[in-house]
């Protein structure tokens, strides 16, 4: 059994950066779901509408909250990557540096054998 139960909801929706309430209309609710709906809100000295909306808002909030954890785990895992790199090219460069020092140490060292032998 079904009955149409108009029931407005206050859902905080971000519009742009500013809070904006909207209502929502739920029709042909099953009786049973509404009797479930009342003795939980009775329960919780809550009315059916503030009920309905901490649920609501509940689901929005974890699905947004779902949504930002996708994004910083593709985030932290494109961080990763890019220090891996950097890393190897660090080891990079320290091993060109350590050529070039050699090969400046080898430099200087026959420039200094060059003057003595010109002495």
């Amino acid at each position: 059994m079904s009955f149409d139960l108009v029931c407005w909801l206050s859902v905080v929706k971000l519009l742009k950066g500013v809070g904006c309430l909207v209502d929502v209309l739920i029709r042909n609710l099953d009786i049973v779901a509404v009797s479930k709906i009342d003795q939980e809100a009775k329960k919780k000295r809550l009315s059916r509408n503030e009920l309905l909306k901490v649920y609501i808002d509940k689901f929005a909030l974890v699905d947004m909250h779902n949504e930002e954890r996708i994004l910083y785990k593709e985030s932290f895992e494109m961080n990763t990557r890019m220090l891996h790199a950097f890393g190897e090219t660090q080891k990079n460069l320290v091993g060109r540096v350590g050529n070039i020092e050699k090969v400046l140490v080898r430099m200087i060292e026959l420039e200094t054998n060059e003057k003595e032998c010109a002495d």
